[in-house]
């Protein structure tokens, strides 16, 4: 494999891992959109790639909840700040964001317990 190759797959792999469209990529790295898919044909690429992206999805996950800990930090600063308005907000804004987790979790747990009959039945 030529350097350019390389340096032109690095290019697409990065661009495409970060979520940009094939005509994005292309652009970026100086190819055709149809080399784009003709890599994206190629196992070795792909996988490269979806590593790529899954790191990237792993370190933002971690940045996310490290920042959501800061936030729910304040939040519970803000509940005794002096203004009602400003508890009020933020009691608002912590008993939401625990309804959507407890709902997550809940999903979560559902979805599980179909996938585990799915399983099942298929053992069957």
């Amino acid at each position: 494999m030529s350097a350019h190759r390389r340096d032109t797959d690095r290019i697409l792999i990065a661009s495409l891992a970060s979520g940009k469209s094939t005509e994005e990529a292309a652009a970026e790295a100086g190819v055709s959109e149809r080399t784009v898919y003709r890599r994206l044909e190629e196992p070795e690429f792909r996988r490269t790639m979806v590593t790529l992206r899954e790191r990237s999805v792993d370190y933002l996950t971690s940045r996310l909840a490290e920042a959501s800990s800061n936030a729910f930090e304040r939040l519970q600063i803000l509940l005794t700040a002096d203004s009602e308005y400003v508890q009020l907000g933020a009691a608002r804004t912590l008993l939401d964001q625990m309804l959507r987790l407890r709902n997550m979790v809940e999903f979560e747990t559902r979805l599980t317990r179909v996938e585990e009959l799915c399983d099942t039945q298929q053992d069957s």
